[in-house]
Parts: structure tokens; sequence; C-alpha cells
């Protein structure tokens, strides 16, 4: 699963459920497909990896609005997944594959892989705690 997943996850994990995402119409898709009961707002338009479309702020203001609106009504259950779960990244770089395995309970899958298990709730904190160790050791934002 990707970012967006994980988020959702981690969330019914501790009991909160997801009501709406925005974001770009990547973003979108891709919680749609995880659950169809999330509504969603296309902010913009993805076009390639660094450039998107926006749509007009207004137009963007009120379709959150009434997402929101419209998303917080009906009474929703949040998903729940079995534990222990686990937390698998592929980096581009494999200097921070190989810095993370510093972090206790990290292991190796091959140069550039790196994992652990856990609570998601954990485990989602460990992601944030990686992507600040990637960006710090490149000097950019990490692309996974």
């Amino acid at each position: 699963m990707g970012e967006i997943g994980l988020a959702q996850a981690a969330a019914g994990a501790l009991g909160v459920p997801v009501a709406v995402l925005t974001g770009d119409d990547r973003a979108c898709e891709e919680m749609t497909e995880w659950d169809a009961s999330v509504t969603t707002v296309a902010v913009k338009y993805a076009r390639d990896r660094f450039a998107a479309e926006l749509r007009p702020a207004d137009e963007a203001r009120t379709a959150i609005e009434k997402a929101v609106a419209s998303g917080c009504v009906a009474p929703r259950v949040p998903s729940t997944a079995s534990e222990p779960a686990t937390l698998t990244v592929r980096w581009q770089s494999a200097s921070v594959a190989s810095a993370l395995q510093g972090i206790p309970g990290v292991t190796a899958t091959d140069f550039r892989t790196v994992g652990a298990q856990g609570a998601l709730p954990s485990l989602y904190r460990q992601f944030g705690v990686w992507m600040r160790v990637a960006a710090s050791m490149t000097n950019q934002p990490p692309y996974c």
C-alpha cells in the first residue's frame, strides 16, 4: 500500500475513521481504490512527478466544504487491520537504507529495502522518522 493506505490503516487501528481526503487526482484515485467509502476532492491534477494543474482556489474550497459536510454526516466505522503489520520501503538511495538499519528493529531485505514489524500506529510514526532521516541525508525531500 502507499502512504494513503498506511495513514488510513494507522488511523483505523486507533479507532479514528477517515471521512474525507483532498489532494491531487492520483491521491484521490489511490484512496478510492483503498476505501471507496471515503469522500475525495481533487484540488489539482497531476501532470508529471513535479507539476500539477491547480483548480481555482474558490472552486476547490467550495468542493472541500461540501465534501466535509457530507462526509461527516454518516457515522463511519474505522477500518481495522490485524496486528502485527509490516512496513517495507524501497529507497532510491542505498545510503538511506543503510543508515536506517541503525534503528532497532529495522532490517534489510536488500541494499535499498528496509522493513520493520509492529502495531500500525507505531509503524506510521516510524515511517515519519525514516522520511526525516532520508531528507537529512539527501538534502532533499525523500522519494521511496
